[in-house]
Formats: C-alpha cells, sequence, structure tokens
C-alpha cells in the first residue's frame, strides 16, 4: 500500500506526459511529478500533487506530506479528494476544459 506515487519523468520535448502518472492517479495515489513545460496539464499543484524542480524541492514536498501532524493528514486527504475528482471527470469534460476554448470563438 503506498499514500503517494513519485514521478521523476522528464521530457525532452517538453510536450509529453508519462502514463505512470495515469497510472498512480488511476489506483488513487496523489503525485508528486518533476516540473516541466505542459505536467500541468495531469498534475495540479495543491489539488492532486505537487510539482518539484529539484531533489531539494521533492525533500520538502515529502517533509510536508509526511509530517506528523493534523495540517499534513488534512492535506493528504485533500490531494486524494483531488485524484479522485480527477478520476470521475470524463474525456469530453477535460476537453472542454483544456481545449474547447482554443477552437471557440465565444
Amino acid at each position: 500500500c503506498s499514500d503517494i506515487g513519485v514521478s521523476l519523468h522528464s521530457s525532452s520535448s517538453g510536450v509529453d506526459l508519462p502514463m505512470k502518472i495515469i497510472d498512480m492517479f488511476g489506483c488513487g495515489l496523489p503525485v508528486l511529478a518533476r516540473d516541466y513545460k505542459c505536467i500541468n496539464e495531469l498534475v495540479e499543484v495543491g489539488v492532486n500533487g505537487e510539482l518539484f524542480k529539484a531533489s531539494s524541492d521533492l525533500y520538502g514536498c515529502l517533509l510536508k506530506l509526511f509530517a506528523t501532524t493534523t495540517e499534513a493528514q488534512e492535506y493528504q486527504e485533500k490531494l486524494r479528494l483531488g485524484v479522485q475528482a480527477f478520476q470521475n471527470e470524463t474525456w469530453e469534460q477535460n476537453w472542454d476544459k483544456n481545449v474547447l476554448s482554443l477552437f471557440s470563438s465565444e
């Protein structure tokens, strides 16, 4: 059993998304992911995970999530609920949220 997923994936093109994050979300795990150009299409900071640029940032994220405080437990629960919302979003809802406005004149 796990409480969090960690993705160290980096993109040479900056436009591909790691399927391992989708797999982690499918298992109900919030994700700590290496930050790059388009990763925020999947990982929303403070909603379903956190992003980091350096190992020291990852360390800070881990400390924040696994501190033995009520705030840390509440934050973990908030991220889990964010992952559940991601799981419940349909393809069409995601399209409308992220792409439709690029084609719409309204």
